[in-house]
């Protein structure tokens, strides 16, 4: 049986994708997408608190925020609070959206094949 491919390696596949559409995303690194999407999920956030939520130390936080700021999908306010622009909110809901279309598709292959080897036994 397939093992389930890891998600880095989607994701990695879905913002090479995407960078079509939003440009920029494919020239940061993959760990800035993480703190993009807790970003998106969580709201906004200091670096520490991002830290915290991701399990990161809060110098390599910062130095993801800092790309994700030099592409314009995050933004920094005067009191050092961190969040999503426009563009970086429609670039999460995209790899959002396209890793979840990769999960059902290798789903259904699963559920596919399960039927199939049920079906085998039945014949039995």
């Amino acid at each position: 049986m397939e093992d389930e491919p890891r998600a880095v390696e989607w994701l990695e596949g879905e913002v090479i994708h995407l960078a079509i559409r939003h440009a920029g995303l494919d020239a940061i690194p993959l760990a800035s997408i993480y703190v993009m999407a807790q970003l998106y999920v969580g709201g906004a956030a200091d670096e520490h608190d991002l830290a915290r939520a991701l399990k990161m130390d809060v110098n390599d936080v910062l130095e993801y925020l800092d790309c994700l700021y030099e592409r314009r999908f995050a933004q920094e306010d005067s009191s050092g609070t961190y969040s999503l622009t426009e563009t970086g909110e429609d670039a999460s809901r995209a790899v959002g959206k396209n890793m979840v279309i990769r999960k059902r598709m290798w789903m259904k292959g699963r559920v596919e094949h399960l039927d199939a080897l049920y079906r085998d036994l039945e014949s039995f």
